[in-house]
């Protein structure tokens, strides 16, 4: 009798991408491995296919126990914090967890010989402006980065920097913004603010466009990418951008909820430069003491400037193309915009 397949290690397997990444690898037959500070709700959380491992991922021995008896590993967890200027204490958090976090997965994945690792990155590790870019732009590390933003980009040069080491292959997938029922993060957010009534006025010029990705793509680029990363591939060391080829406008984007909900869109804009002001002085405050700002110096940068890259690299070396455009993927969010607008 042949030994039973090693499960596929998901880090970061109760998150929005994690948990419907497991669901889609154990639907195809895949025994999976869940490493994350929490249980998975829902069916994960007792499916016989799936084994839990609650741990943290500042933990060298805690990653190092998750990692054991794994071949193939996606290391979909981070800390996103979007400051530019941060208190010492959140900026050595972030750095730990998603620096560091990321070299204790490195280092157990070469101790246990782990041959296939895919990382998710962003499409933050490239600064804004970005009209058109594509892998070979250059990475956000400067003094004005924001800490999510610096800190992905410099793990995922750890991650491409690894591969081929002791048989380990790795690759770095950046997705632009996620959405898709159970979206936790950006409806939520614009939900309610939509309901409040702040949604005035609209924000720089009404025409500068970012990328985004439905979740069911998302997961797909994912396993199109481990199933493809061996030897003899020309994946090995890359990065991709990973986005549903639309880039649109933030409140373009969002119009089908907008309407839906009965609302109407802004008919003035904001100036960009003022936006982008206003965020910084926003956080300054808050460093001095003051609220969480109402929006950071990078969500201003990407709301008012272009911030949308070309996926071609990813259609050709993944064979991986997106299936559910915006207008598919925002009908398929309906029903959870309703239930967030009701709960607003």
């Amino acid at each position: 009798m042949s030994p039973a397949p090693s499960p596929i290690l998901i880090i970061g397997g109760a998150g929005y991408l994690g948990r419907n990444l497991a669901l889609a690898l154990v639907e195809r037959g895949d025994r999976v491995r869940i490493f994350d500070r929490h249980v998975p709700r829902g069916a994960l959380a007792s499916h016989p296919s799936v084994e839990c491992v609650v741990g943290d991922l500042r933990s060298a021995a805690d990653v190092d126990r998750a990692v054991a008896g794994c071949q193939t590993v996606f290391h979909a967890a981070s800390m996103i914090c979007a400051l530019t200027i941060a208190p010492r204490a959140l900026r050595e958090q972030v750095e730990a967890i998603n620096v560091q976090g990321t070299r204790n997965v490195l280092d157990a994945c070469l101790a246990h010989g782990v041959t296939r690792l895919v990382y998710t990155s962003s499409i933050n590790v490239v600064p804004v402006p970005t009209d058109g870019g594509d892998e070979t732009t250059r990475y956000h590390l400067g003094r004005l980065a924001d800490l999510y933003s610096r800190t992905k980009a410099t793990a995922e040069r750890m991650v491409l920097a690894t591969d081929g080491a002791r048989g380990l292959r790795t690759c770095a997938l950046r997705p632009g913004g996620i959405y898709g029922p159970g979206e936790e993060h950006h409806f939520p957010r614009f939900i309610k603010e939509l309901k409040a009534g702040k949604m005035i006025v609209g924000l720089g010029d009404g025409k500068t466009r970012a990328d985004n990705i439905y979740i069911d793509d998302l997961v797909s680029s994912h396993i199109h990418a481990a199933d493809r990363l061996g030897e003899g591939t020309r994946i090995g060391g890359q990065a991709y951008f990973i986005t549903d080829g639309e880039p649109r406008h933030y409140f373009e984007f969002f119009r089908p909820a907008v309407e839906a909900m009965g609302h109407k869109m802004p008919r003035f804009n904001l100036p960009g430069s003022v936006l982008i002001g206003l965020a910084w002085a926003s956080e300054v405050v808050h460093l001095a003491g003051g609220p969480w700002p109402f929006t950071t110096v990078m969500e201003a940068q990407k709301l008012v400037q272009e911030n949308w890259v070309h996926i071609d690299r990813a259609r050709r070396d993944l064979e991986w193309r997106p299936l559910v455009n915006h207008a598919e993927g925002m009908a398929r969010s309906m029903d959870y915009i309703r239930s967030l607008y009701d709960k607003a």
